[in-house]
């Protein structure tokens, strides 16, 4: 994609960090924007940067760990724009302490965060991109 105006990312993660980032550098390029995070309070505050500087965006309370929360972020995108032309995987978190300490629970929850959100919204995103690329030509 070399144009970016008026096209619709989906950010995971936007409640701040890289997330947050990319929310911002999507504004500036003129894109639209689905905004998820786990903290909404976060996810507010990039919303409302992003409104501040002329931008459009919409967030959607999420946690990308869960297959059906991705679902019901990626029907929201698709109900806000009807479109979807950038995703930008950028959820992830990170325990500190030794790999033979950490509960299994905690490692379980690393990994479907950091690997299967992932897997889950490329999985409905992809065919959504898909339908919309415009015919081959030859």
């Amino acid at each position: 994609m070399k144009e970016f105006k008026n096209k619709v990312a989906l950010i995971t993660g936007a409640g701040n960090g890289f997330g947050q980032e990319f929310a911002k550098e999507a504004c500036r390029r003129g894109m639209k924007m689905m905004l998820a995070d786990i903290d909404e309070n976060d996810l507010k505050r990039t919303q409302s940067w992003v409104k501040d500087h002329g931008g459009e965006a919409e967030i959607c309370v999420a946690d990308v760990s869960l297959e059906e929360e991705c679902d019901k972020l990626v029907k929201a995108a698709m109900d806000a724009f009807g479109r979807i032309d950038l995703l930008i995987n950028d959820a992830g978190v990170a325990i500190g302490g030794s790999v033979t300490e950490l509960p299994s629970r905690d490692w379980e929850w690393i990994v479907h965060v950091n690997d299967f959100a992932h897997i889950y919204t490329m999985k409905r995103v992809i065919p959504i991109m898909k339908s919309q690329a415009p015919p081959a030509t030859s």
